[in-house]
């Protein structure tokens, strides 16, 4: 069973609401890899900016087959940050499984030609 992801809100008030929905979008991470696992989740309130306007800002600290990965993103609304930064992990996460499949998977036309290679 893998560790409960810690969730930071800085300069927020944390939300039942949002809490939820971390929670599913880290379960849903850690289905579509095994060896996916979220460590953190951090929130920022926006700073307020005269041009900018306000941003939100959410990252989190990925961990895949022993390396580290840091994301974050920024929007107007927090919880379109939170989707936005889950959907760039779980591109991340298939990016990564993905090449490790490719790494792994040996297919009968490269067994044939090994086969052939030791024959002659």
């Amino acid at each position: 069973m893998k560790s409960a992801a810690t969730i930071v809100y800085r300069d927020l008030e944390a939300s039942d609401a949002l809490n939820v929905t971390i929670n599913k979008k880290i379960q849903k991470l850690e289905r579509l890899c095994n060896r996916a696992s979220v460590q953190r989740v951090v929130i920022n309130a926006p700073h307020h900016h005269q041009h900018k306007g306000s941003q939100f800002s959410a990252s989190l600290e990925l961990i895949q087959n022993g390396k580290a990965t840091s994301l974050s993103h920024a929007n107007d609304n927090v919880h379109m940050a939170v989707r936005d930064l889950f959907n760039a992990a779980e591109r991340v996460v298939k990016e990564q499984s993905a090449k490790t499949r490719a790494k792994r998977h040996v297919g009968k036309d490269d067994l044939l030609d090994q086969d052939l290679d030791i024959a002659s």
